[in-house]
């Protein structure tokens, strides 16, 4: 992508998982998880630690659970 340090398939990712990002308070969260509904940080990195091309583009080691916070 022009004028930053990533590559298409790392700008892919970080589109993606921007298309994830709510702002929540912290009783409605919690609300939502007792209910089964997790947070979108989770949902996201447990969808992505399951996906090659993600540790691909990013370069992460195979025993790490993701690349970062």
């Amino acid at each position: 992508m022009p004028g930053t340090n990533l590559t298409n398939e790392q700008t892919f990712f970080l589109a993606y998982a921007q298309t994830q990002c709510y702002q929540r308070q912290e009783l409605s969260q919690f609300i939502r998880t007792k209910s089964g509904i997790y947070d979108e940080r989770t949902a996201l990195n447990t969808a992505l630690i399951h996906m090659p091309e993600f540790a691909q583009a990013f370069q992460c080691k195979l025993k790490e659970n993701q690349c970062f916070d």
